[in-house]
């Protein structure tokens, strides 16, 4: 296991600071098991929702690759890229007809190697009724040799420019719809022990919101000024912060995942009315599992467990993973 993943294991602890503050949650047990994917060590990361194709599609962290699921349980493997160590983000750019793929290597996946743990930030671009590889964008390439890289989360925004965050370095990448690659945004803000940036999405009026995980703060990132970003004010941190989703009512949907063992992960709603300058908890709910993605469907909020803590506690043969929805408890 990468060192840099035992200190996010130790995050766990953190999260209970955050959890004394955040309002009461709905429990779980009743919505397990929508869909399950019966794959034995798949261990997906990623969730997007293709309404086009009436399928999610799932990244696997051990494999690499990307798995078409449908509502009875059915699946087929849809991408298999040797170039893609292990796949975690995915980010769906249905009016370009793209996926979009992070590609960094953990150290749990089938293909790990010295070579590549922790240095590895690519970017997957496919066809999304193909599957067929349209570009790979080494986006780790624009820092010196030797900078630590962990390629995490895909937000594209309306002229289709791929955004990238790297967990391990303090930057923000951007992919345009050619392959080329730049630094959108570097700064010290995003460093610390542990993940950094994680999560990050693109809102509509022109800026990106991002969150970073060993801090648990939320950012507001304009494509025009990227280097005049805000952090949003918010009661507390959320420590753990993961993936999130932006709704079309403009509401964040963020994953909190603990890591540890007796504490309950939880998914939470964030609302802000003065155009993320603050946000606040509107709704949460309380999660058996760790969840790092969610997937948006007709409005509707989908959890993905894949049961990271298995394979990256030494126990690599879990069988089954579920996307379940989520209904919040409304605050």
């Amino acid at each position: 296991m990468s060192g840099k993943l035992m200190k996010l294991l130790l995050l766990g602890s953190l999260v209970v600071l955050v959890l004394g503050v955040l309002p009461p949650v709905l429990a779980q047990d009743d919505m397990m098991g929508d869909i399950v994917v019966e794959d034995p060590g798949l261990y997906p990361e990623g969730v997007e929702y293709d309404a086009d194709g009436g399928r999610f599609l799932i990244t696997s962290l051990a494999r690499g690759t990307v798995t078409e699921v449908f509502d009875d349980g059915t699946f087929n493997e849809f991408i298999a890229d040797d170039d893609i160590i292990s796949a975690i983000g995915i980010q769906i750019d249905a009016e370009g007809g793209r996926i979009l793929v992070a590609g960094p290597d953990p150290g749990a996946g089938a293909a790990t190697s010295e070579a590549t743990m922790d240095v590895s930030a690519m970017l997957g671009i496919y066809d999304l009724e193909s599957g067929e590889r349209l570009h790979l964008v080494d986006c780790g390439a624009l820092l010196p040799e030797g900078a630590p890289h962990f390629a995490n989360d895909i937000a594209v925004d309306g002229d289709g420019n791929a955004y990238l965050t790297d967990s391990y370095s303090p930057v923000i990448y951007k992919v345009d719809t050619d392959g080329n690659a730049e630094i959108f945004l570097q700064d010290d803000t995003f460093t610390g022990e542990g993940f950094s940036l994680n999560g990050i999405d693109y809102h509509p009026d022109g800026y990106l919101l991002a969150v970073t995980l060993n801090t648990g703060n939320v950012y507001k990132i304009p494509l025009d000024s990227p280097q005049d970003f805000t952090q949003v004010e918010m009661e507390a941190p959320l420590l753990g912060a993961d993936g999130i989703n932006l709704t079309a009512d403009g509401d964040l949907i963020v994953n909190v995942g603990t890591f540890a063992g007796e504490d309950p992960p939880m998914i939470v709603r964030l609302s802000s009315d003065d155009d993320w300058a603050s946000a606040s908890v509107t709704g949460s709910v309380e999660t058996e599992f760790n969840v790092t993605t969610t997937a948006l469907r007709d409005g509707e909020v989908y959890a993905l467990f894949g049961h990271l803590e298995l394979l990256f506690g030494g126990d690599p043969s879990r069988e089954t993973f579920e996307i379940t929805h989520i209904a919040f408890d409304d605050m």
